[in-house]
């Protein structure tokens, strides 16, 4: 007999009003709350020896790790260790506690390296959380026979996707000496610019799979272009489809959860003014600092269009003397915050712009901020006032070091004054308020620079692909500082 449609949705109230409550019955029972995606992410893990999963920012992809090992037999766990960004580690911490109910150790080596190579030999409690800079010290003093790891869990794994970093190869070494451990990687884009920052991760997850570079892409993809641009292919979409999901497990909120949709308005900025003259006049400098060559080093161009973005922001982030946070984009800023409704998201890639802005607007609102310089306790404290604090209405974020391992489900507005190069970054950063939890309707800002170099870093962003090598051709760089 099918439910009475009124009860039904008396029934669906209740669950959801009692839901802390069922929580605690879950985990009284020795459960997890997962979703069923996440019991899927946890299956998928629990059957491999080693897995990726790549689930879309705001997943739930730590709990899902947490449910792998929640399936084992704890008497045939020795150690566990969580390797990660130094934002990432509090968050483990906090996570172990809530969902297993165990204490865990935070690397510090800031004293001595030696303090974080004792932890490893003689650890306190079975879960280790350490970052990957600080792996990178205390491999080299470490051998297999000194300690034992049974899960390495590497989160925000596409971090050392570069395989020239030394951090990468500290990473791979680790993990090596452990041949029989079970690795999980975590990371919400397994691929940032280009096939081979995938084939990068799976190389340091499985070598013995996964030996070479050139076999990999090879094997999946038809490689176009000169030495300048390369563009990647597929040979067969289903082939390489089925030997990813092998490997790795990947959904996007879309299809799992029923998130508001993110409402995506581009706000055209004029600049005017001796901010527009200054911009044209760095413009003609770059112009002819290249005048009659062929190729130009990537390093300098992109050099010069960091420069150029930061004076359609404020000239004073070039030129100071001028009051940092003045330019129009500020001025349309000042317009929109009054425009809208809700909590405010502001992101930028210039730390020192955010802060200026900060200083100005903290007049009429209540502000946080979190950039590179933001310690992980008044991170946290900032993460929380604006979750909880009604009064605290914007937060300033740097798209760097904004873009992991928080949460702001409170905001339903986010506003780029200015956007990094690739789409996976963009993301991040939005995951941190498009995620679980979030039941707003949200909107997506972006005060693009009208006939600026921001209307070409749009164009890349869009095409979602690697541009630069070494160098780059003239005509290249004409069209993107003058559309031709």
């Amino acid at each position: 007999m099918a439910l009475n449609p009124a009860f039904k949705k008396l029934l669906g109230q209740v669950i959801s009003d009692n839901e802390s409550n069922n929580m605690e019955i879950l985990l009284s029972q020795d459960k997890l709350p997962l979703y069923q995606y996440q019991k899927e992410g946890r299956d998928f893990l629990v059957q491999r020896k080693r897995g990726i999963i790549a689930d879309e920012m705001g997943l739930g992809k730590t709990i899902q790790a947490l449910a792998v090992i929640k399936c084992e037999d704890i008497a045939n766990i020795s150690q566990i260790i969580i390797i990660g960004t130094k934002n990432t580690k509090p968050v483990w911490q906090k996570e172990i506690k809530k969902w297993l109910n165990e204490e865990s150790t935070i690397v510090d080596i800031s004293k001595s390296v030696f303090d974080g190579v004792e932890t490893f030999r003689n650890p306190e409690h079975r879960f280790i959380i350490c970052n990957y800079e600080q792996l990178r010290s205390i491999v080299p003093f470490l051998t297999p026979s000194e300690c034992r790891f049974d899960y390495i869990i590497c989160d925000e794994f596409h971090k050392v996707r570069n395989r020239k970093t030394a951090t990468r190869k500290s990473t791979k070494d680790f993990i090596s000496m452990f041949p029989m451990a079970k690795v999980i990687g975590i990371t919400g884009t397994p691929l940032v610019n280009s096939p081979r920052d995938l084939f990068s991760v799976l190389n340091i997850l499985d070598p013995t799979r996964y030996p070479s570079e050139d076999y990999f892409l090879q094997e999946h993809f038809y490689i176009r272009g000169g030495y300048y641009k390369k563009s990647y292919v597929h040979r067969n979409v289903k082939r390489f489809q089925e030997a990813m999901v092998e490997v790795m497990i990947r959904r996007e909120a879309k299809d799992v959860l029923d998130l508001p949709k993110v409402r995506k308005i581009d706000h055209p900025v004029y600049l005017e003014g001796e901010q527009l003259r200054i911009y044209n006049q760095m413009t003609d400098a770059f112009y002819v600092s290249i005048e009659g060559k062929e190729t130009v080093s990537t390093a300098y161009v992109v050099a010069q269009i960091a420069r150029l973005k930061q004076i359609a922001l404020s000239p004073d982030l070039i030129f100071p003397g001028h009051c940092a946070h003045e330019g129009k984009k500020y001025e349309e800023l000042l317009d929109l915050l009054e425009q809208i409704e809700g909590k405010v998201i502001v992101v930028s890639c210039f730390a020192r712009y955010l802060r200026s802005m900060k200083t100005e607007l903290d007049k009429i609102y209540q502000t946080r901020i979190i950039d590179g310089k933001t310690s992980v306790d008044d991170r946290s404290k900032a993460v929380d006032d604006f979750q909880n604090n009604p009064d605290v209405r914007i937060i300033f974020l740097s798209s760097k070091a904004g873009g992991e391992s928080i949460t702001l489900t409170a905001g339903n507005n986010m506003i780029y004054m200015d956007k990094p190069w690739t789409p996976a970054e963009e993301d991040q950063v939005l995951g941190r308020m498009n995620r679980i939890g979030q039941e707003q309707k949200m909107c997506k800002y972006y005060l693009r620079a009208e006939e600026t170099i921001e209307q070409y870093i749009e164009e890349v962003i869009a095409s979602k692909r690697q541009m630069f090598g070494d160098s780059i051709p003239v005509s290249t760089v004409l069209r993107m500082i003058r559309g031709y």
